[in-house]
C-alpha cells in the first residue's frame, strides 16, 4: 500500500475520475445541468409564490445543496472501479474532497447566469420588492450562512457513505460480524447526537444562560469540531475499506 501524497498525482487521479464519469458525454451532462437548475428554480418560485426575495433564498439554498450531490457518486466510483490504482491512500481520499468541490464550482457557476436570466424575468413582470437586475449568489440580501452550512454537509455526507460501504465490505466478508458490529442504529444514533451538540448553542440561548452572540460563536466552533470529527473517521473508514478491497483480489 503506498503511503505518500502527492500533489500531482492526486490531480491526476481526480482528472481521470471527472473525465470518466462526467467527461465522455459532455452535451448530456450539461443538459442534465441545465435541467435540474431550472427545475430547481421553478420549485422555488412555486413553493415561496407569495414573496420573491423568499424564493431567491429557497433556490440558492436548494442550488446549493443539490450541487453537493453528485460528491457521492464519487465514491462510489472509485469504490467499484479504481480503488487498486496505484495512488495512496490519502491521495484516494482528499481527491473525494476536491472532485466534490470542484463540482460544486462548476454547478454553481452555471447556476449564476441561468437562475439570474430566470429571477431578472420573474422580477420583470410582476410586482415585488426585488428590482431587477438579480444575480444569484451575489445579491443583496444573500444569506453567506447557507455556503458554510452547505460545506459542513460535505463531510458528513462523505462518512454515512463510507460508514455504509464499511459495513458492506465486512457483511460479505463476514455477515455475523457486520450484524454485531454495525447495527443500522449506529448512524441514526451518531447524527442524533451530533444534531443535539450543534442545538446545545440554542438550547442554552433560549434558557438565557449565553447571548446571541456567544451563542453564535459556540454554534461555529461546535460545527467545527464535528467537521474535524466527520473527515478524520471517514480516513479511518476509508483505509478500512481500501484493505477490505485488496482483500477480495
Amino acid at each position: 500500500m503506498m503511503n505518500s501524497f502527492i500533489l500531482r498525482r492526486m490531480m491526476l487521479f481526480c482528472r481521470l475520475q471527472i473525465g470518466e464519469m462526467y467527461g465522455k458525454n459532455l452535451r448530456r451532462t450539461f443538459l442534465g445541468m441545465l435541467a435540474s437548475i431550472f427545475v430547481v428554480l421553478v420549485f422555488a418560485l412555486i413553493f415561496e409564490s407569495e414573496d420573491l426575495e423568499e424564493s431567491l433564498g429557497f433556490a440558492e439554498r436548494m442550488l446549493f445543496v443539490l450541487s453537493f450531490v453528485a460528491s457521492v457518486a464519487f465514491y462510489a466510483d472509485l469504490v467499484a472501479y479504481r480503488m487498486m490504482i496505484p495512488v495512496s491512500t490519502a491521495e484516494k481520499y482528499v481527491a473525494i474532497y476536491v472532485e466534490a468541490l470542484l463540482t460544486v464550482a462548476v454547478y454553481l457557476v452555471l447556476s449564476v447566469p441561468v437562475g439570474s436570466v430566470f429571477f431578472t424575468f420573474v422580477a420583470l413582470v410582476r410586482e415585488s420588492s426585488v428590482q431587477p437586475p438579480v444575480i444569484l449568489f451575489i445579491r443583496e440580501g444573500f444569506e453567506f450562512s447557507g455556503v458554510l452550512g452547505g460545506l459542513f454537509m460535505l463531510p458528513m455526507m462523505i462518512w454515512i457513505k463510507l460508514f455504509i460501504g464499511r459495513r458492506r465490505s465486512v457483511r460479505e466478508k463476514n455477515p455475523s460480524r457486520a450484524k454485531r458490529k454495525f447495527y443500522s442504529a449506529t448512524v441514526w444514533s451518531v447524527l442524533a447526537g451530533m444534531v443535539l451538540l450543534l442545538m446545545l448553542p440554542v438550547i442554552l440561548r433560549e434558557a438565557g444562560l449565553i447571548d446571541k452572540e456567544s451563542a453564535s460563536m459556540l454554534f461555529a466552533a461546535v460545527a467545527v469540531f464535528l467537521a474535524v470529527v466527520y473527515v478524520a473517521w471517514s480516513y479511518r473508514l476509508f483505509r478500512k475499506v481500501e484493505l477490505d478491497s485488496d482483500g477480495n483480489d
